[in-house]
């Protein structure tokens, strides 16, 4: 039996996702199934299914035809454009007639399907999709994906260069920017456009607009969708449902809850923040350990914001505690996370306990899974954690020395107590529990040989699980150092 299709002789049959339907403001459409030529054929144009709007100037080096690159559920393949080094593709004149003078302005929404090379290394920062005005481009530093509209936005969320296909929207408009990547919220700021003023002018995909890709590095694209009108979270996880079933992605996020904080503080004074989800009954519960110099205070921008969201779409409780500011794992902060809990299960019941933390929060978090310091403790996840109290205090070229001395009122490394020094505590203490490391070899803060690498082997033959995530491409905390759907898998590993 065969399908009926739209209307407007579009080529969809109605059961499928039409974005010139289903979004609002949509500028234009541009599929890949539509560009002629086999497998490995140049390109020259790419006329968008709506809109009006055809990519037709290209560079010598042209981008090339990958048919049938993916091949859906139903057996149906599809082609995708790839776009290697210096090869681009831009339409000439502005993006439609419609286009006031000098360009739309924001708000603006891109909506695009890309692979990029499994394990690309980029020296430089290169525009994926977008104009000279307002665009997103991959970060050199974390090989993720910001912003620009004349300012660089912050750089967030996992790294792309993992040779899987991805669904991302971005949306900037005057109060901020949002990008999710597979429907998870991956990076945001929240104010008066942080990512500049910049309007759509002429549209590129590919490094021609700045940059040229290294050699061996290519940009797949699926794809491409531009509209004028922000997309809500609701219509976020819409839209990438159903391009993930168009293109064989099995997981995504889904934005269906708000995420908003209540500040407060403990029984014993200490300034608390914590989000929770829908819902009255029983829940789990993720605990965040700060970083050193850091607060309980996560707001958009921070680097962990992001699994925050995806936390709360799963219906999980995330609270968090200034724990004495620089605690550096002692016995106060083990009482702050105890307070933090006791407060949070007053409010609603906690079911299970996840303890994550980063940097210095790592370690608290270790000690808090070796003491039992709160009940129902379902595993552990620590990003560039300090796990080696000793190295904290004589490594680092004595940056941290100072501050220890005054967590534990001592005044040489043989002060410190080994119960606070997970490479102290016996291994037993950390048995029978899941634990997830993320690190960077390129972490010039904590060193990753000395904590996560030499506790992971500590704890090896112990632990229930002891993977470890890098994100190489960037340093100490950055881009790449809480992929959300990574923490969220895990934790359902843990029972969540």
């Amino acid at each position: 039996m065969g399908y009926m299709t739209d209307y407007r002789g579009s080529g969809y049959r109605l059961d499928e996702f039409i974005p010139e339907r289903d979004m609002g403001g949509v500028l234009a459409h541009f599929d890949p199934d539509d560009v002629p030529g086999s497998n490995g054929a140049s390109i020259s144009t790419w006329a968008a299914r709506w809109g009006g709007v055809t990519f037709n100037l290209t560079p010598a080096a042209k981008p090339t035809v990958l048919a049938a690159a993916i091949t859906d559920a139903e057996g149906r393949p599809h082609k995708m454009v790839r776009c290697a080094t210096s090869s681009y593709l831009r339409n000439v004149t502005s993006i439609n007639d419609t286009a006031p003078s000098g360009g739309h302005p924001q708000p603006l929404s891109f909506v695009f399907v890309i692979r990029i090379t499994a394990s690309a290394a980029t020296a430089s920062n290169h525009l994926v999709f977008g104009a000279s005005g307002a665009n997103l481009q991959l970060a050199q530093q974390g090989q993720a994906l910001y912003v620009n509209a004349g300012t660089a936005g912050n750089v967030q969320g996992p790294e792309l260069t993992d040779g899987a296909v991805h669904v991302v929207v971005a949306t900037m408009t005057t109060a901020g920017w949002r990008i999710y990547v597979d429907g998870y919220l991956v990076g945001s700021t929240s104010g008066t456009q942080q990512q500049g003023s910049g309007v759509l002018g002429n549209l590129f995909i590919g490094s021609g607009l700045g940059v040229a890709l290294p050699a061996g590095v290519t940009f797949d694209y699926g794809d491409l969708i531009v509209s004028t009108s922000p997309i809500t979270p609701a219509r976020v996880a819409a839209v990438t449902a159903a391009l993930a079933k168009k293109w064989g992605i099995a997981t995504t996020g889904a934005q269906r809850n708000g995420v908003d904080f209540v500040d407060t503080v403990d029984s014993a004074g200490q300034p608390v923040r914590y989000w929770m989800p829908p819902g009255t009954g029983a829940a789990p519960l993720l605990i965040w350990s700060h970083p050193y110099t850091q607060t309980e205070q996560i707001a958009h921008g921070v680097n962990v914001y992001p699994w925050v969201h995806a936390a709360v779409q799963e219906g999980w409780m995330v609270a968090a505690s200034r724990m004495h500011d620089a605690n550096w794992g002692n016995d106060q902060a083990q009482t702050d996370i105890a307070n933090l809990h006791t407060l949070i299960n007053g409010i609603r019941p906690v079911s299970k306990t996840l303890l994550v933390g980063g940097s210095m929060g790592g370690l608290a978090s270790m000690i808090a899974a070796a003491r039992g310091t709160v009940p129902n403790i379902a595993g552990v996840a620590v990003s560039d954690a300090v796990l080696d109290l000793v190295w904290a205090y004589t490594g680092n070229s004595g940056g941290y020395t100072s501050a220890i001395n005054a967590a534990y009122g001592i005044s040489a490394v043989g002060g410190i107590p080994a119960a606070n020094d997970p490479m102290q505590i016996s291994a037993s203490a950390f048995g029978g529990r899941r634990y997830r490391f993320y690190a960077s070899s390129s972490d010039a803060s904590v060193a990753k040989s000395a904590n996560v690498d030499a506790f992971r082997t500590k704890i090896g033959s112990v632990a229930a699980e002891a993977g470890l995530v890098t994100h190489n491409t960037s340093g100490h905390l950055n881009a790449g150092a809480f992929p959300p759907a990574d923490l969220v898998a895990f934790a359902k590993r843990c029972g969540l």
